[in-house]
């Protein structure tokens, strides 16, 4: 049986010789006794093809050709297309159809043959040996294509991260006879597998860093290869809740929260505070949950798991990766009690804030909304807020804690703790951006203009000041 692609030396070749057949002979005895006299005549030399499935779209085949009655004999070669009208196949030698004068041996001559496509594979082809004598034998074969079928996105083989994957190939015609199929992959650990008769193979990949390729081969035999293709692999992301971080925020949550706004702290570096973006359980100014200034012993270890591939063979065997991820964002708003409506007085006898400056300096319940949205998700859509930038934040791969670590991994020789290690470091970084998202100001404007300015209770004489007070926020 011809071989298609294989390993090792193939030796094909396309060449020329000469005919040098043994004609018969007239026997007699050399002692002058008279004796019988016999004529031995040798049947005249005959070709034949062996058989071979066909030969492999932009590759090679060792189609095998043979004399008998003779030690060699000359033929003529031609490769003819019997059906299609895409593939075709040519000798290696000269790139042409037709090859003469090829010395043919007894023991049986390889002749190279390549095939050519376009786009697809020839239904039917045929190569015929023809003696000097006119005597010849034809072989029936296909320009054949071994094709990964799935799954495919823009020429390369995608696989979801961590999810087991069922790559597939075939051959093409369909229906020719195969031996078995085996799968290998650079990049890695690499790796090859024999997966008999079923032409598909499932891998579990994590490593979307460097570069991969997966190659199929269909074996004629145990050893000759008849067709091969090969493509890039490229690792995606996993998608849906898991890596999607979830968000709350509740408003005006507290209902003791803030000071007197006085002009001496209005002064005075950070000046007043009239509402806060926090965490709704630990009252603190972070972001991430489960975070090390949460509560009890909770670190970042807390928010997601590691594990091992187990693929044997397969290109990230043993690597560690992100199983799960729970991180969370659950904040709430807190408005300072005195510039509320029904806030309590710089002193008794004395108006409140809201009361004193509503008329007098500004809209009171136009102010209050104001410092709302400053901290949640601004007054209207061209306002900014703490908590809307949060979310705007959350919605960045780099920022959503999730999607951050939905790649990391590690190698088989790195370990479990350089995952961990690289994990807790990618989150301190998201946490210390997220953090400074709600206590900057710089970014957070549109909700109200420093011309409309207001006043506070000057201490020092028992009095409100002016409306002397104004900044944008």
């Amino acid at each position: 049986m011809a071989s298609g692609e294989t390993k090792g030396n193939e030796g094909p070749w396309c060449g020329a010789g000469q005919e040098t057949g043994q004609p018969g002979r007239l026997g007699h005895r050399s002692d002058g006794d008279s004796t019988a006299v016999t004529l031995s005549v040798q049947a005249p030399p005959t070709v034949s093809i062996d058989p071979f499935v066909g030969v492999c779209k932009n590759g090679q085949v060792n189609a095998m050709i043979r004399v008998m009655n003779a030690s060699s004999a000359t033929a003529n070669l031609t490769l003819q297309r019997i059906s299609g009208n895409l593939g075709e196949a040519r000798c290696a030698a000269n790139n042409m159809t037709t090859l003469n004068n090829v010395t043919i041996s007894s023991a049986g001559t390889p002749v190279a043959i390549k095939g050519i496509t376009q786009s697809d594979v020839a239904d039917n082809l045929q190569l015929t040996a023809t003696l000097t004598t006119g005597q010849q034998d034809t072989e029936a074969f296909s320009v054949i294509a071994a094709e990964i079928t799935a799954p495919i996105v823009g020429g390369t083989v995608e696989v979801e991260r961590a999810q087991p994957t069922v790559i597939s190939a075939r051959l093409l015609p369909s229906g020719l006879p195969y031996h078995h199929v085996e799968w290998e992959f650079t990049g890695g650990q690499g790796g090859i597998r024999n997966t008999g008769t079923d032409p598909s193979t499932t891998i579990t990949m994590v490593d979307g860093m460097n570069v991969y390729t997966v190659r199929v081969r269909f074996y004629e035999d145990t050893l000759s290869i008849l067709c091969s293709a090969e493509l890039l692999l490229s690792v995606t992301a996993r998608t849906g809740p898991m890596w999607t971080t979830p968000h709350t925020v509740v408003e005006d949550n507290d209902p003791n929260f803030g000071s007197l706004p006085t002009l001496a702290a209005s002064q005075t570096p950070p000046g007043v505070l009239y509402g806060q973006l926090r965490d709704r359980v630990t009252d603190n100014p972070i972001v991430i949950r489960p975070n090390p200034f949460g509560p009890g012993l909770e670190n970042y270890t807390d928010g997601f798991t590691m594990v091992r591939v187990n693929d044997p063979s397969g290109p990230n065997h043993q690597y560690w990766y992100i199983e799960t991820a729970t991180f969370y964002v659950d904040m709430e708003t807190v408005i300072n009690r005195y510039i509320k409506q029904a806030g309590p007085p710089p002193s008794p006898g004395q108006p409140n804030f809201y009361n004193y400056n509503n008329g007098r300096c500004i809209n009171s319940a136009d102010f209050v909304r104001a410092v709302m949205g400053h901290e949640n998700s601004g007054v209207n859509p061209s306002a900014t807020g703490h908590y809307g930038l949060i979310v705007d934040a959350l919605n960045n791969t780099i920022y959503s804690p999730r999607r951050r670590i939905e790649d990391n991994f590690a190698t088989h020789t790195q370990g479990k703790m350089v995952l961990e290690n690289m994990t807790t470091d990618e989150l301190a970084n998201t946490d210390s951006y997220l953090v400074v998202i709600i206590s900057a100001e710089s970014n957070v404007t549109g909700n109200w203009s420093a011309s409309d300015k207001w006043a506070v209770w000057d201490t020092s004489r028992s009095k409100y000041s002016g409306c002397i007070i104004g900044r944008d926020f």
